[in-house]
């Protein structure tokens, strides 16, 4: 049984270590085209980073991000490779804040599901029909008439559309961008809210932020954490 776990375990953090080989390498290939298409950096004007692998629990976490805000921060990116616990924190964190958290990966995935769905998908068009509404409190991801965050939740995490989700972002990472950096403006413009945005370093230096917030761990933690969550621990 031990030997089974270490054998898993040791094919988790191979596979992580190779995928962040490859998101290294094709990031640095899209940021090129980014900035060819005229898209501009935009420089936080604080930058933290926290060692999630050495803090336990996401409260704890959560607690070191809030000891760097002063208050008046509207816009908070919080970026993380897979298993830094980028996802938990972002949500303890705009619960805390009650700020509204936006997810970069969830339109990313809808994209992917569009393309799994029916080939001939225009993604221009679907971007036309993407908005946010503001529910309680939380950001919900419409598709037309359907709400995505709530319909579709399931069928975005499925295991078929992790293994597409890198060749289709490189083809729309500037839609979503666009699409993100325009549906901030607007809600912040209407609601005057807070904002904890969620998302891939790379995305995030396009969009706007008072403080940028980098959770790091190293591999075998990340690979451990993974693996707890297959098996639902």
């Amino acid at each position: 049984m031990v030997k089974a776990k270490e054998s898993e375990l040791k094919k988790i953090l191979d596979a992580l270590i190779v995928r962040d080989h490859e998101d290294r390498e094709a990031e640095r290939i899209i940021r090129k085209d980014l900035l060819r298409q005229g898209l501009i950096e935009k420089v936080p004007s604080k930058i933290i980073k926290i060692d999630a692998g050495n803090i336990t629990g996401v409260g704890n976490v959560v607690g070191e991000i809030l000891k760097e805000l002063k208050g008046e921060e509207r816009f908070i990116a919080l970026e993380g490779r897979s298993g830094t616990g980028k996802s938990s924190v972002a949500d303890a964190l705009a619960q805390e804040l009650k700020a509204i958290r936006f997810s970069l990966g969830e339109v990313f995935r809808l994209f992917a599901y569009c393309a799994n769905v029916n080939k001939t998908f225009s993604f221009e068009n679907i971007v036309k029909d993407l908005s946010y509404s503001i529910e309680d409190g939380k950001a919900y991801l419409f598709w037309g008439k359907k709400n995505v965050t709530r319909k579709l939740k399931d069928d975005l995490r499925s295991p078929d559309l992790e293994k597409k989700l890198p060749e289709i972002s490189k083809k729309v990472y500037k839609l979503i961008i666009d699409f993100i950096d325009c549906e901030i403006k607007r809600l912040n413009k209407s609601h005057s809210l807070r904002f904890v945005i969620e998302g891939r370093g790379l995305s995030l230096d396009f969009l706007p932020s008072d403080i940028r917030i980098k959770l790091v761990a190293d591999p075998i933690t990340r690979a451990r954490r993974r693996h707890r969550q297959n098996h639902g621990h």
